[in-house]
């Protein structure tokens, strides 16, 4: 049964979904999204794996955590959810901005993962071009917070997908517009002044996962795919027809490539642990 808890985290409630048993994956959501992206999603995981899905703080029911805003201190709320629920060992999967708040858990904690995976994310950090296209957008969102979301969410999308996919873009929409004007902000100083982590990708010992839309917007399938060559044992699949929001997009394939993904990780894991 799925259900939700929370711990504090300097003072302020983080929440999460906590269901399931076996070898524990966290999916990490993304900007203006919650852990409730992935309630349909859990139902092809939960099976054999405990599914761990935490509210990043300003997002969903999570509070907004002083200090803790950046990629960096979203990674640390992370790390303190895995604490609480006595995790070990998991394999983290991160969606678009989730993916940079997994590459920073694991340059902090890399003893913590099995593997981990970019869910329509990079390793890079911004451009300078899309440095300042956040800047103008943190002023676009402080002049009119609500008119941004219902513009920025359905573009993710791609354009064969909006309309069967109309009554989840206007949950999507609606969920985001209760967020705090300032969380958004936050999220989006935290994106921008991330650093690169390529490197992590070259030097992890545990395998990494990247996963593709042909018609993605935000993340080119040509930069993952050189990056994915970096990796040591990399693993690229490439959604065709799908844009930023393979989750839903293309619920039953990447759910699939996630769960084979998370079990071989935990194989090589155990194999690696029976060797010492």
């Amino acid at each position: 049964m799925m259900g939700y808890r929370s711990l504090l985290v300097n003072d302020r409630k983080i929440r999460f979904l906590d269901t399931g048993e076996g070898p524990a994956l966290v999916l990490v959501h993304g900007f203006l999204e919650s852990s409730g992206i992935w309630s349909d999603f859990i139902r092809h995981l939960s099976g054999p794996f405990r599914v761990i899905a935490p509210d990043l703080p300003g997002h969903g029911g999570s509070e907004t955590v002083p200090g803790l805003m950046g990629m960096d201190g979203m990674a640390e709320a992370i790390f303190n959810v895995l604490r609480f629920t006595g995790t070990k060992k998991c394999v983290m999967i991160g969606h678009s901005m989730g993916g940079y708040v997994t590459m920073a858990f694991a340059e902090k904690h890399p003893d913590l993962l099995a593997g981990f995976g970019l869910f329509h994310s990079t390793a890079r950090a911004d451009t300078p071009e899309v440095k300042q296209n956040r800047i103008r957008t943190i002023e676009a969102i402080r002049n009119d917070h609500l008119s941004f979301v219902r513009q920025f969410i359905p573009a993710l999308f791609a354009p064969v997908n909006r309309g069967c996919l109309d009554e989840e873009i206007k949950r999507m929409v609606q969920q985001a517009g209760r967020m705090k004007k300032e969380a958004i902000i936050d999220a989006i100083i935290g994106m921008k002044d991330r650093p690169d982590r390529l490197h992590l990708i070259g030097q992890s010992t545990v395998p990494v996962l990247f996963i593709s839309g042909r018609e993605d917007p935000r993340v080119n399938m040509q930069d993952m795919a050189q990056q994915a060559l970096t990796a040591f044992r990399g693993q690229l699949n490439v959604l065709g027809g799908v844009g930023h929001m393979g989750y839903l997009e293309a619920m039953n394939e990447t759910a699939a490539i996630i769960s084979a993904f998370a079990g071989n990780a935990f194989i090589l894991q155990n194999e690696k642990t029976a060797r010492r």
